[in-house]
């Protein structure tokens, strides 16, 4: 994620292009924020923590679900 140019870069594994995404100013602020109070250090979603203590990442297929459960309500 860029702030200061308000983008985040989406690369595609499947040999397609990259893309650059906008971000709205106050999406800007509350991942700001977000990130402040998580303290994230590898990914900015973590999922799970691992048995070894490792964190893991959210999936696509976690986005999907938030997004149908989000849709939902």
């Amino acid at each position: 994620m860029d702030f200061a140019r308000k983008t985040v870069f989406i690369p595609k594994k499947t040999g397609k292009i990259d893309r650059y995404g906008p971000l709205r100013i106050f999406l800007i602020r509350r991942l700001k924020t977000y990130i402040k109070i998580e303290n994230s250090q590898i990914y900015l979603f973590n999922l799970q923590v691992t048995k070894d203590g490792e964190t893991q990442g959210l999936t696509t297929n976690g986005i999907g679900w938030i997004i149908r459960e989000t849709a939902v309500k």
